[in-house]
């Protein structure tokens, strides 16, 4: 998530958050199938991994 706001804000993000790999599949908060559905339809689609701005 950071990585899409740094690219946004054309900022490169911290040279550590390389090593980290996105996840395998998405994680949610909530059990509700349709707040999953929405989360999924109305998210970024570059969110692949954590990171921070450097």
């Amino acid at each position: 998530m950071v990585e899409h706001v740094c690219a946004a804000a054309s900022v490169l993000p911290s040279d550590w958050t390389r090593d980290i790999p996105p996840l395998d599949h998405p994680v949610f908060g909530s059990t509700l199938a349709s707040l999953r559905l929405h989360l999924l339809a109305n998210s970024p689609p570059p969110l692949s991994g954590a990171a921070a701005c450097s």
